[in-house]
C-alpha cells in the first residue's frame, strides 16, 4: 500500500475548499478514508489547520474537523532533530523543511504530497515530493 505525506497545503485545501485545488486534495483523502492508501501528517500541520478553521468554523465545527482528520491520518511528531535538519538544510521555505523531515524520518513513507514543490528542489531529494495530481496519477498505476 502506497503511504503519503500530506504537507500542510493540501490539507488546507482541502477542509477550507480552496479551489481548484480542493477537488485533488478531497480525492487524495477519500483514497486514505477507504483504505486504498495510508496517509500521514504532522501534529504542526493540525494545529495550523485549527487556526484557520476557527477563522470560519465555531469550536464545535473545528472540532468535529479535527476528529475527522485524526482518524484518517496518522499523526506525526516533528522532533528537535527534525528542526535541526530544516535549519542546516538548503531550504528555502523552513516551514516546509520541517514537514519533509519530518516525513523523511518515517521510512515508510512514499511520497512527500505538496502543492510547493518549488519549495523543495534544494533539499537533498531523498523522499520523492509530488504535487498533488502527480500523486494520483501515481495511485492509479498502481492500481
Amino acid at each position: 500500500m502506497i503511504n503519503c505525506f500530506l504537507d500542510t497545503n493540501v490539507l488546507l485545501d482541502w477542509v477550507l475548499d480552496r479551489e481548484p485545488f480542493d477537488s485533488e486534495a478531497l480525492l487524495i483523502i477519500e483514497l486514505a478514508e477507504k483504505g486504498i492508501i495510508e496517509a500521514e501528517i504532522s501534529s504542526a500541520s493540525l494545529f495550523t489547520v485549527t487556526y484557520f478553521i476557527r477563522k470560519t468554523q465555531t469550536l464545535a465545527g473545528a472540532t468535529r474537523i479535527i476528529r475527522d482528520m485524526i482518524s484518517i491520518f496518522s499523526l506525526l511528531p516533528t522532533t528537535k532533530s527534525e528542526v535541526q535538519t530544516a535549519l542546516n538544510s538548503n531550504a528555502v521555505d523552513l516551514e516546509d523543511a520541517y514537514q519533509y523531515f519530518t516525513a523523511l524520518s518515517h521510512p515508510s513513507i512514499d511520497y512527500f504530497v505538496t502543492r510547493n514543490e518549488k519549495h523543495f528542489h534544494r533539499i537533498e531529494s531523498k523522499l520523492p515530493v509530488v504535487s498533488p495530481v502527480e500523486f494520483l496519477k501515481i495511485v492509479t498505476a498502481a492500481k
